[in-house]
Order: C-alpha cells, then structure tokens, then sequence
C-alpha cells in the first residue's frame, strides 16, 4: 500500500489479497509466484516509464480508497459483526441449557 500512495506500481503474486484491486486498476503487475513469471512481469514493467508512470497514478488513485477512517471504520463493523454472533450463540446455548435444566 506505501508503494501505492507513493505512485509507484507494484508486482505482487495473484495470492496477495489486494490482488484482485490491483488488476482491476491496472495499478501494477500481478505474476504467479515461478521464476519465469516474474522475470517477464519485471522486463514488462522495465521497459516503458510511461507504463509505470501510467500504473503509478492508478496506484497512487487506489490507495485514496485505503484510508485509515475508512479501515477502522470497516474494522470496527467486523468486530461488531463478531460480537453479536458471539452474544447470539450464547444466548441459544443458555436458552438450550435452560430448556434442558426446566425438562429433567
């Protein structure tokens, strides 16, 4: 992501999570993870400056999506999420463990 924001493209294996981004963008090269792969990716990205300057910019454009009050605020959405799963299940088990102590 620093090397985004600083609109310079990047070659990353399709593995990486941003992966997907990256391409969709064209903000650099993706190469599965073998020698000859990312040998062509780097004399690809070697030989226009105008290619990386291009892929750069698109770069420097998606990491305006990554900001740090964006994060948190997708952060804090995933922990409550987890936490009201985690309260939902206990309140079954209880009412399960309630219906079991009430039957005997």
């Amino acid at each position: 992501m620093e090397s985004l924001a600083c609109a310079v493209p990047v070659l990353i294996s399709p593995h990486v999570n941003i992966a997907p981004e990256i391409e969709a963008t064209g903000a650099g090269w993706i190469a599965p993870v073998d020698k000859g792969s990312i040998e062509a990716a780097l004399a690809e990205a070697l030989s226009s400056g105008e290619e990386r300057s291009r892929r750069g910019n698109a770069g420097l454009e998606l990491a305006k999506h990554f900001t740090w009050e964006r994060v948190a605020s997708q952060l804090i959405f995933f922990y409550d999420s987890l936490l009201s799963r985690a309260r939902a299940a206990q309140v079954s088990d209880e009412a399960r463990c309630s219906g079991l102590q009430s039957g005997s």
